[in-house]
């Protein structure tokens, strides 16, 4: 079965570095599966991709292949689904994962998809699959999360971080030494000045 795991167009960090995190964890169980993206992504994913030289991010515009499955992150938010890419077949959705509350959300067009709906950064839900299966997170997965959830929290705001948003962070700093640089760096790189 070739499952593809994706986010919605147009996508944000968060949502990509825990796709790319979880399509880790879905081959360490020897999956078949694809991560791929759609649409422009932003500055901050861009820079990420390129500063960690992440090449297997496939582009869904450009390919053909296939899919018997879907796993999406950030389809649906505050009632409104998001545009997801076109290869996206929504009775073939088997799980969809998001922030927020599901009373708020409409997930009919998903028949046969499993939701998660956690109060948490992207990132953290996927960092805390690793942590729940005790299993290593390879450094760049790390790296790429890591950076998301200071992003998603905006540099960890109160009002925007969770209790489970910093012990993903201390349970990522176990797993991988990040440097301190990387994430001045894509503050640096990616905001306005």
């Amino acid at each position: 079965m070739n499952i593809l795991i994706t986010t919605a167009l147009n996508p944000i960090l968060d949502a990509v570095a825990a796709c790319y995190a979880y399509w880790k964890l879905r081959l360490f169980f020897h999956e078949q599966a694809t991560i791929g993206i759609a649409g422009k992504e932003d500055l901050e994913t861009q820079w990420l991709l390129k500063e960690l030289k992440i090449a297997d991010v496939i582009r869904l515009e450009n390919t053909n292949e296939g899919f018997d499955v879907f796993i999406v992150w950030n389809a649906v938010r505050d009632g409104v689904s998001f545009a997801l890419p076109q290869t996206i077949l929504p009775h073939r959705v088997i799980e969809i994962i998001d922030r927020g509350r599901k009373d708020q959300n409409d997930y009919s067009p998903f028949p046969k998809a499993i939701v998660r709906i956690e109060p948490v950064t992207f990132s953290t839900m996927a960092t805390e699959q690793y942590q729940a299966r005790r299993l290593a997170i390879d450094p760049i997965s790390t790296q790429f999360l890591y950076c998301a959830i200071y992003i998603a929290t905006n540099n960890l705001d109160p009002e925007r971080t969770t209790p489970r948003d910093r012990a993903a962070l201390r349970y990522l700093q176990t797993q991988f030494n990040v440097p301190l640089t990387l994430v001045r760096d894509l503050f640096i790189a990616t905001q306005p000045r």
